[in-house]
């Protein structure tokens, strides 16, 4: 999980690859843990398998919250870093454009 939360300070690409392994490490767990519950009897295990996974639920959502911030501040910043700018023209332009055709289709 450190790994991943390093990996926010990254770029888009870093991020995006990390919450995918991310999402697919947690899918595997789910499917151990499970597994584990539908398995066992002891309802100590039982109670220890449900907090580990809501833990690990848990810090998955904050992770995401975390990504998701990240790509709207990104996506801010880049917005106001780009300004458009008015095209110049300086005299009339001889170039025409074709007409576009439209057909009716029976």
């Amino acid at each position: 999980m450190d790994n991943m939360e390093a990996a926010l300070d990254g770029n888009a690409e870093t991020r995006q690859i990390c919450y995918a392994k991310l999402l697919d490490t947690w899918s595997r767990y789910e499917e151990i843990i499970t597994k584990l519950l539908d398995s066992t009897t002891d309802q100590k295990a039982v109670d220890v398998y449900t907090e580990e996974r809501e833990t690990v639920c848990a810090d998955m959502t904050e992770f995401k919250v975390k990504v998701e911030n990240m790509e709207r501040e990104l996506v801010v910043r880049e917005g106001k870093t780009i300004e458009s700018k008015p095209i110049l023209q300086t005299g009339s332009s001889n170039v025409r454009l074709p007409k576009m055709e439209i057909k009716k289709f029976n």
